[in-house]
């Protein structure tokens, strides 16, 4: 799966999951259990940025 968050003009950084009931744990059981690999790819207006999302 491919991720690619909306840059927004202005604000400091693009915030990657921005849901209310996002679940960490729920995300990564669900790609273990596909076999599937989440791949996020920042906004070319962030280059060079890098961070976490996952501990």
């Amino acid at each position: 799966m491919l991720y690619t968050a909306t840059y927004r003009d202005g604000e400091t950084d693009t915030q990657l999951f921005p849901f209310a009931d996002f679940d960490q744990e729920t995300l990564i059981q669900f790609l273990d259990q596909n076999n599937s690999k989440l791949i996020i790819r920042s906004h070319l207006l962030e280059k060079g940025k890098r961070g976490s999302v996952f501990p």
